[in-house]
């Protein structure tokens, strides 16, 4: 998410809406990838982290990005079929900017990643936050979003500069968590759900 170059700033002409945007009755509405059938795959990816029990609130996604979709004045575009404490939307803003849309039972940790992300803003390293409400950010998205993973490493003098930038960000005086703590948090939540039938392809080995 911060691995990107530095964000121009953003341009004073807006984009035409596109047709997909157009306002209909005062409602942007939701994209059909977020009918009910795409509660099934949202359940399997973030089960690993929630248990079984992350069904309930998967059932809630289809009708929240329709709610979000209309208040924020969103087109949403596609799913992403990433990521393993959120379920994520390509949308497009009503002044035709690309974002992303993420959802999340976790509301502490979504309300933390929007700090981070507004507390690295100077740096223009890391995507800007345009809105938060309880268990859902909007964010710009990283453009044009090319996945490195199978791509060669860019040069260490891009790290280089990387690093450089995020350091003239000073640290928050009171840090809600450090590494340690997250990976105390992970472990942890991971041997307690070990019982659960659907983790069985687990061992209490993969958190020790």
């Amino acid at each position: 998410m911060l691995f990107g170059s530095r964000r121009s700033r953003p341009n004073a002409t807006k984009r035409k809406r596109s047709s997909s945007a157009k306002k209909t009755g005062g409602r942007y509405p939701a994209a059909p990838d977020t009918a009910p059938a795409m509660t099934d795959e949202i359940t399997t990816r973030l089960s690993r982290r929630f248990g079984p029990g992350i069904a309930a609130w998967a059932a809630t996604v289809p009708s929240t990005v329709d709610d979000l979709a209309r208040r924020w004045h969103l087109s949403v575009r596609r799913p992403i079929p990433d990521g393993a404490s959120s379920a994520a939307f390509h949308v497009t803003t009503a002044d035709g900017v690309g974002a992303v849309l993420k959802l999340s039972p976790d509301e502490t940790f979504l309300a933390e990643q929007a700090a981070v992300l507004r507390l690295y803003a100077p740096t223009g390293r890391a995507p800007s936050v345009l809105a938060t409400a309880p268990g859902a950010l909007l964010m710009t998205a990283v453009e044009p979003g090319i996945d490195y993973g199978d791509r060669p490493a860019p040069p260490v003098a891009e790290y280089a500069v990387l690093l450089a930038d995020l350091h003239t960000v000073s640290p928050p005086k009171h840090l809600g968590r450090d590494l340690q703590g997250r990976i105390t948090e992970f472990l942890d939540r991971g041997v307690s759900q070990l019982a659960d039938p659907a983790l069985a392809v687990l061992r209490r080995s993969d958190f020790e």
